[in-house]
């Protein structure tokens, strides 16, 4: 009855507030102490694999046990300790992102090196940095398709189906055998069916050979070959040996756009 009187005392009354006796101290204390060593058990866990099935339930854990440890430090009239973030990629609480959950960012060196000290142990601490040499990416200056498709073949199923009427038909008109002109077109159908297996099906290939022309003034020639004829038009920026063109803005990449992606 004592604790209920000094729990409401506290809510409702904190002129009032008299320190709790030392055995409902030490409780506190004790209940403090092992929030804190869960919430940072659980902050350890959410770092090493932010992506994992259960970071959501650790987020949200971490969550209840901020607000848990805030209760028992004003009930304790303890100064505030600063929160831990229930955020897998927070730059502020979790401490460095490990290197396998950094994403690449691809910088150009010459703008990496026109970056502050301070920006760039603000991008290295969040990004895997990935300096580009200048002839790693460039603009297709030119593009030539060749058709490399092939037929199918028949010629497997048609043998299969000549050669097994033929079998028949020099079995059915040996002595005791009677012929059937049914019969041979079955034993032509089971030949066709097994010749077929020496049959090729068509194949759709086209094969582009790519002139790029690289940041450095090389001009590099590489090869992608598609089950369709679609080429990348001329001036599209890609990345090498790839081909990819996923981030367009390498090319035209400057010191204010990599400020304003990767801080």
């Amino acid at each position: 009855m004592a604790g209920w009187c000094w729990a409401v005392c506290l809510g409702l009354c904190p002129v009032a507030w008299a320190a709790p006796p030392a055995r409902m101290w030490e409780g506190l204390e004790n209940q403090l102490e092992d929030a804190v060593a869960r919430r940072a058990l659980l902050r350890a866990r959410l770092t090493a694999d932010p992506t994992a099935a259960d970071a959501d339930l650790l987020g949200s854990e971490i969550l209840a046990l901020n607000q848990s440890v805030r209760q028992t430090e004003r009930a304790l009239s303890y100064a505030p300790t600063v929160p831990v973030s229930a955020e897998p990629f927070d730059p502020v609480y979790r401490g460095p992102v490990p290197e396998s959950a950094k994403r690449v960012a691809r910088i150009k060196p010459a703008i990496w090196a026109g970056l502050t000290e301070d920006e760039r142990l603000a991008i290295a601490a969040k990004w895997r940095v990935e300096l580009l040499h200048a002839g790693r990416y460039g603009w297709i200056a030119d593009a030539q398709t060749v058709d490399e498709s092939t037929p199918g073949t028949s010629g497997g199923a048609y043998t299969g189906a000549m050669l097994g009427q033929a079998a028949y038909i020099d079995r059915a008109f040996r002595p005791g055998n009677n012929y059937s002109a049914g019969v041979q077109v079955l034993a032509g159908v089971l030949g066709a069916v097994a010749g077929s297996a020496m049959d090729r099906p068509p194949t759709r290939s086209f094969r582009t050979r790519y002139h790029v022309r690289t940041e450095d003034g090389s001009m590099v020639v590489e090869d992608q070959s598609r089950s369709d004829a679609f080429r990348m038009p001329l001036s599209t920026c890609v990345e090498l040996p790839s081909l990819s063109d996923s981030d367009p803005s390498l090319c035209s990449q400057t010191i204010e756009m990599v400020r304003s992606k990767y801080l």
